[in-house]
């Protein structure tokens, strides 16, 4: 396979102007790669090829055998120039996370249904794990096992408004964070940031409004916990103005998956699960 089709496969999934953009902030990066003596154009082929297996989670082994009539750096090589590029990649990437403003929110607001009762709603909030390789190797007490994905990972949580823009993304830190932890840690910065906005999460983000008083938030009722002794039937129950306040939070919040699909979707290397170290899913 030549530079030529990786290129213009990469260009289909990620479009010219992404594409063009990451290559123009790599070099005028200047990264120091290996084999960068010994094969001219070593950066331009670096940069599509470790696209490539990014995109489309190529191994090491198939990348190496295809390119091998053109490309002369070994897999220890081009293992390296991944981790350097990585740092890089992430760099860009952070240049396109704009916060804007609470009027910019709601302009993406009017392009959606918003279910009657829940019109302030400007931002959704959710947390999701990327899981990475160790899975025999890694404990279920260390810091990294992920219960949700029963595998070691990194937890990430994500900021995006109605259209599943990403406006904010925090991460990678470990899955034992809950996310009303995770809320504490950053309560200065999110009162601040988040004055006079309102956000829609799940329960697990019940203790928002306890110590973010800037911030409204919206979130399901918890269901009922608990059981009798006597007829083995709960204890209490949701109303059915509760329940029906749940249908509308739930329909409304199952946007918050939107950046997590489009992630996934366009970055196949993190599916099922990331093969490289954890330093490198940033």
């Amino acid at each position: 396979m030549g530079l030529r089709r990786i290129r213009k496969k990469l260009t289909k999934h990620l479009g010219l102007r992404a594409i063009s953009d990451i290559v123009r902030f790599v070099k005028n990066a200047n990264p120091p790669l290996w084999a960068e003596k010994q094969s001219r154009g070593i950066l331009n082929a670096s940069i599509y090829i470790i696209l490539y297996l990014d995109v489309f989670r190529s191994s090491y082994s198939d990348i190496i055998h295809d390119i091998q009539p053109w490309y002369t750096g070994s897999t220890m090589s081009l293992k390296h120039n991944q981790k350097v590029l990585h740092a890089i990649f992430a760099e860009w990437g952070r240049m396109y996370f704009q916060f804007h403003s609470i009027t910019a929110w709601e302009r993406a607001k009017t392009k959606i249904n918003v279910p009657k009762g829940l019109e302030d709603v400007d931002l959704w909030l959710d947390s999701t794990d990327i899981s990475f390789t160790g899975k025999s190797s890694v404990s279920q007490k260390s810091s990294d096992w992920s219960y949700k994905e029963n595998r070691p990972a990194q937890r990430y949580m994500c900021m995006s408004d109605a259209l599943g823009y990403v406006i904010r993304f925090w991460g990678g830190y470990s899955p034992k964070v809950y996310d009303g932890q995770f809320l504490t840690i950053t309560q200065n910065e999110l009162n601040e940031d988040l004055h006079g906005a309102t956000v829609i999460a799940d329960t697990h983000f019940e203790l928002g409004p306890h110590i973010l008083p800037n911030v409204c938030f919206y979130m399901p009722y918890a269901a009922p916990h608990g059981k009798s002794p006597l007829n083995m039937k709960c204890v209490w129950v949701l109303t059915s103005e509760q329940e029906k306040w749940n249908r509308k939070v739930r329909r409304l919040r199952s946007r918050v998956e939107l950046p997590f699909v489009k992630i996934k979707q366009t970055w196949g290397c993190l599916v099922p699960f990331f093969k490289e170290d954890k330093e490198q899913i940033d």
